[in-house]
């Protein structure tokens, strides 16, 4: 009979939650297309660009909207069922709430290991190329283009090098509190620190800082006032801003962390970003606690008072993510408590009414 029952559950949970994925794919799609039409018309797009522009936007779609729809599928799921009485007939049996909500928990379950791997496997992939596309094939540009200043910049060059910038200014071409890190495959072999860098013909300068050579374990260091700077990039090179942490896995984001701390440069917001990634895809499951038992207990109304209550949650959770981020940047929470309040706060008030209408 438990068996029935699972293959039963699931299966309806299954099919509301895949119409809830369409459903967004399909709206975010057309608010999209609504906002880039002109744009499509005037670089004369071809439909085959644009079609595989939204394929790549589809992968960022299903992780952002994965804890919604699993609580709309998960709240109407249980509510249909509420009201035609399935729950009493089922709990007539001796079967509790915990216990009904069991399969949906394990899908739950298996939408979260989903999205932790679209998230790090392929939806970076996928919003690289749909970025290329939006650049190079929609608005003619070759290059991510950079703003006007940029902070805290971290630029890799292919010949083993690694620049930190505290702030850069394309345009002027010149920065300030630099470091130029010197690598033998994974090893620093020459660090230069300096208060400024600037561009003086076809060479350039640095001021005020200290040039440190690593042999083994011994370190040399030569302070100078202005130092012709080892550096073969061309201004060019620094104009354009690299791959940004948003397109980024967990794993290529740690690296780039690990790059900027050994520049001595801060990564509190980095780190804060990382950790908002491994905590969103816990939504998924974390918010079932909540809704489930909610919508097993209360016959409440239908369609449109399903949306009211997704809205609702997710409104309140994305309060409390940018909440946490913003007093984890501000270094006013740790970066762990900053990225996980939300999740906190919602498996706290899900448990206490998962356990308090067990029934």
């Amino acid at each position: 009979m438990m068996k029935l029952l699972d293959r039963y559950i699931t299966a309806d949970f299954l099919r509301i939650l895949l119409l809830a994925f369409v459903a967004f794919v399909v709206v975010f799609v057309l608010v999209d297309l609504v906002e880039n039409l002109d744009k499509f018309v005037d670089s004369h797009t071809p439909v085959k660009t644009v079609v595989l522009y939204y394929i790549y936007y589809i992968p960022y779609i299903l992780t952002l909207t994965a804890p919604i729809a699993v609580l709309l599928a998960g709240g109407f799921s249980a509510s249909i069922k509420n009201k035609n009485y399935e729950i009493v007939a089922i709990r007539s049996c001796g079967i509790g709430t915990a216990r009904i909500s069991l399969p949906i928990l394990f899908v739950g379950f298996l939408v979260v290991v989903s999205v932790f791997l679209l998230s790090e496997f392929i939806v970076p992939r996928t919003n690289l190329l749909k970025n290329r596309i939006r650049r190079e094939k929609i608005l003619k540009r070759r290059y991510r283009q950079s703003p006007r200043l940029l902070v805290n910049y971290l630029y890799q060059s292919e010949g083993g090098k690694i620049y930190y910038f505290h702030t850069y200014r394309p345009k002027q071409e010149r920065g300030d509190r630099v470091v130029v890190q010197f690598f033998d495959e994974s090893r620093v072999v020459r660090r230069i620190d300096a208060e400024r860098i600037f561009r003086k013909g076809n060479t350039w300068l640095l001021v005020n800082g200290v040039d440190r050579i690593f042999q083994g374990e011994k370190e040399t260091a030569f302070p100078f006032d202005t130092l012709i700077a080892p550096i073969d990039e061309s201004p060019d090179e620094f104009r354009y801003v690299q791959v940004s942490p948003d397109e980024m896995g967990i794993v290529d984001l740690a690296l780039y962390i690990k790059k900027l701390r050994s520049s001595g440069a801060p990564v509190t917001k980095e780190r804060v970003d990382l950790l908002v990634k491994v905590a969103y895809p816990m939504t998924n499951l974390i918010i079932l606690f909540l809704v489930l038992p909610l919508s097993f207990h209360f016959r409440r109304g239908g369609f449109l008072f399903g949306i009211g209550e997704g809205a609702f949650f997710s409104f309140i959770y994305y309060v409390l993510l940018r909440f946490g981020q913003a007093l984890g940047y501000s270094g006013d929470l740790p970066p762990v408590a900053a990225a996980f309040l939300g999740n906190i706060v919602f498996l706290a008030c899900g448990l206490y009414i998962f356990f308090r209408y067990n029934e």
